[in-house]
């Protein structure tokens, strides 16, 4: 539970993690009107952006944290395993935003170490 849009009231923020070797993660979100209502909150998949996505298999993790949603990977170099990657980790940060019907997490920027 956060308010990553700092309007007074929460949003409730559900991480997923499928099974197998990837263990690829997702992300249920609602976020309250005023308490009269909920909207559900998106998060656009890793995929339609290269910058982000570029060396992802899975194992994400999220995190809330000084007004923005963390999700970090490992990253995975070409002929890696998906039990040993070789690039690192990446750390996205997102922003939550009113979209045109609901709510939006854009990512806004990213880190890799």
């Amino acid at each position: 539970i956060a308010d990553l849009n700092a309007d007074g009231y929460p949003e409730v923020y559900i991480h997923i993690k499928s099974s197998g070797s990837g263990s690829y993660g997702s992300l249920i979100a609602y976020s309250s009107n005023r308490n009269l209502s909920i909207s559900e909150i998106y998060l656009p998949p890793l995929e339609n952006n290269p910058k982000f996505s570029d060396g992802y298999m899975g194992h994400d993790r999220f995190a809330v944290g000084e007004g923005t949603l963390l999700r970090c990977f490992p990253l995975y170099g070409d002929g890696d395993t998906n039990a040993e990657p070789t690039r690192g980790m990446r750390q996205i940060e997102y922003k939550l935003e009113a979209g045109e019907a609901g709510w939006i997490l854009r990512p806004y920027r990213f880190y890799d170490f």
